[in-house]
């Protein structure tokens, strides 16, 4: 029985022995190989993961940017270094031209050379402000009809890309307005109306009603001079006061004692 018994210990040492050597020689024959290949899995992975935890980053990184950005330089800059994030190229450029076009209507001009934008909390602080010059307010409206123009050209028909384009085409309208250029201004009012009608029927009626009833707003409106005024009629006469009884006064009146 013990004969037995060693026997089959010395089987069992022998089959241990050779499973070991064979995963031996495996491992000098092809575990290099395989030890490498889960190297670079592994190197992959981590890329992979790296890169998906870089673009969140970039991605919050450059929304930040676009929600604390004030002045059109501003927006620019935001797109023109965020270009593949999501849409804020094209958003980027359309705030940046309606900031120019808002400083046109109101007649301001910006100290450029003060980038900074103005803190909501300090009413004194970015650029100063002047009155807009006549050669300024043609470099406004040229430099926001190109970034309209950037927009209009990124366009690949989609539906996701619709609004972005149709706001720029209507921008360019206006700017053609702000320009007297009535015909344009309508030609462009037409683009954005073919360009919305498949997906937003309702901005594409708004547009062709704009084209529409664009002559009535390619005159300018003057006001009458003094001269005018006087040569189209006489003056009203100026009344007297109408008398005031006095017992209304006596009533209205407090005595001595207050009564």
């Amino acid at each position: 029985m013990d004969r037995e018994r060693l026997k089959e210990v010395h089987q069992t040492d022998l089959t241990e022995s050779r499973i070991n050597q064979d995963f031996v020689d495996w491992l000098k024959g092809e575990g290099p190989k395989w030890l490498l290949i889960i190297l670079v899995a592994m190197c992959v992975f981590i890329g992979v993961q790296r890169y998906k935890g870089y673009k969140i980053s970039h991605r919050n990184e450059a929304w930040g940017a676009f929600f604390e950005a004030r002045l059109p330089g501003s927006y620019e800059d935001v797109a023109n270094k965020y270009e593949g994030v999501d849409q804020l190229a094209n958003l980027s450029r359309l705030q940046a031209a309606e900031e120019l076009l808002r400083l046109v209507q109101a007649g301001i001009a910006l100290d450029l050379t003060n980038p900074t934008p103005p803190d909501p909390d300090d009413p004194e602080s970015g650029p100063a402000e002047s009155p807009l010059t006549e050669e300024l307010r043609a470099q406004y409206l040229t430099r926001a009809d190109g970034l309209y123009q950037q927009v209009i050209a990124a366009d690949d028909g989609s539906m996701a890309l619709t609004l972005h384009v149709v706001n720029a085409l209507n921008g360019r309208a206006a700017i053609a307005e702000a320009r007297a250029d009535a015909e344009a201004a309508r030609q462009w009012y037409e683009q954005a109306a073919d360009r919305a009608e498949d997906y937003f029927p309702a901005q594409a009626a708004i547009a062709r009603a704009r084209a529409e009833t664009i002559a009535q707003y390619a005159s300018p409106i003057t006001l009458p001079s003094q001269e005018d005024v006087e040569r189209s009629g006489p003056r009203p006469l100026n009344k007297d006061p109408l008398p005031v009884e006095q017992d209304l006064i006596d009533l209205i009146t407090p005595d001595e004692t207050g009564g």
